[in-house]
């Protein structure tokens, strides 16, 4: 999974083009350019896999580290609020992958 993404504080004033890594119906992991503080809040607008459709959810930051990634910071978060459409669609897609 390579899904393009953007990040922003937890106000959602400025938004940073990150790679989506992976993705479970509790959480999200993500490539960023920028070291991220653990602990933080932030909104996060993505796609998930095989639907055109744009969610946006807050995030909390749990984790960053420089492994499996080129360059930058693969980030770990956790889902703090995430309509029940998108989870849908993570679920189906989770669904698919795991039948493939």
């Amino acid at each position: 999974m390579h899904e393009k993404a953007f990040l922003s504080d937890s106000s959602g004033t400025a938004w940073t083009p990150v790679i989506l890594l992976d993705i479970s119906l509790r959480g999200i992991s993500f490539a960023t350019p920028e070291r991220l503080v653990s602990g933080t809040m932030r909104q996060l607008h993505f796609t998930v896999p095989g639907s055109p459709t744009r969610h946006r959810a807050h995030i909390y930051i749990v984790h960053q580290s420089t492994a499996g990634v080129p360059s930058g910071f693969r980030t770990g978060a956790k889902f703090e609020s995430i309509t029940a459409e998108a989870t849908e669609q993570i679920a189906d897609f989770l669904s698919r992958t795991a039948m493939a």
